[in-house]
């Protein structure tokens, strides 16, 4: 599993650490702290240039570290997503790595707050069709969803977190 850096990516990597048997892969400095001390989790971070605003890896060493892996899933935090200009990103060099992301992913799996939906930032990541699986949180009215539905993409509403 590949998971790109973010807050949201974060408290997922939270949620996985009772799991066993589980390869992580990150550029996200938070995230692999979040699993260093999980032994039944077998993770690894991407080289590259730190970022000291998100603490995360990036630039052509974390490209070059990501080629050696096969990814199965991907999470990936979604700075905007619209159905036309699909996920996008504020950062150039990001941007450029996700797109990466979603190359090797298998399975892609955005996760979005409803604040996301809408919103189109400078950079493109990749049509909302290349997602899999959307999940957002129960503040996304109904109707923003049925285009990614349209899609093909697996929408999955979820409550608040507890």
């Amino acid at each position: 599993m590949l998971i790109a850096p973010g807050t949201t990516a974060l408290e997922v990597a939270g949620c996985l650490k009772s799991r066993k048997g589980l390869t992580v892969i990150t550029n996200s400095l938070p995230v692999t702290m979040e699993l260093a001390s999980c032994p039944n989790i077998n993770l690894f971070c991407l080289g590259g240039h730190v970022r000291g605003d998100d603490f995360s890896t990036a630039g052509i060493t974390a490209v070059e570290n990501l080629g050696i892996f096969n990814v199965a899933k991907l999470i990936i935090g979604i700075g905007g997503i619209t159905p036309e200009r699909g996920l996008t990103d504020y950062r150039m060099d990001e941007s450029a790595l996700l797109r990466t992301f979603i190359e090797k992913a298998d399975c892609v799996i955005g996760i979005a707050d409803h604040s996301k939906f809408g919103v189109v930032s400078v950079y493109n990541i990749c049509p909302a069709d290349k997602l899999d699986h959307l999940i957002t949180d129960s503040g996304t009215p109904v109707e923003l969803c049925k285009p990614y539905r349209e899609m093909g993409v697996q929408v999955h509403i979820v409550g608040p977190y507890v």
